[in-house]
């Protein structure tokens, strides 16, 4: 996106990137909706609490290059070693390309991969709605 967001700069056009941001020289102003920190720990925490502090979970994220999310997902695996999620183990980060059917079939690989798997954290709506999905699909 940054040289076709340099382009438009070029051209007077003022650019500004929202949530996952375009790098700094392609834009003007980068808006963030929330702390990426804060989302990325807000995630365990609420993880931690609804599987009862300890197990297996994943990650189904968007897309690789989701700059948001993958500052989620670094801000998650570093929280994750803090003493107080010891018991929380973290086994596989999966794309499904925000795309339904990818994210659905990225969901049921996971729960087939890991039987013991108690949580899927989805950064993504998309992602969300192909793991509830699949969760009820295999009746779990």
């Amino acid at each position: 996106m940054t040289p076709i967001c340099k382009r438009a700069m070029s051209r007077g056009i003022s650019v500004l990137s929202f949530d996952s941001g375009v790098a700094q020289a392609g834009r003007v102003l980068q808006i963030n909706p929330s702390n990426p920190a804060l989302i990325g720990e807000k995630q365990i925490e609420m993880v931690h609490k609804t599987i009862g502090g300890k197990g297996e979970i994943a990650i189904l994220s968007a897309t690789t290059q989701a700059t948001n999310q993958n500052t989620w997902i670094q801000v998650m695996q570093a929280v994750l070693q803090k003493p107080e999620y010891k018991e929380l183990q973290l086994v596989d980060v999966v794309y499904g390309d925000d795309q339904s059917d990818k994210s659905y079939r990225e969901a049921i690989g996971l729960l087939s991969k890991h039987p013991n798997l108690k949580a899927i954290i989805s950064p993504t709506t998309v992602g969300i709605t192909a793991s509830a999905k699949a969760v009820t699909d295999q009746k779990l």
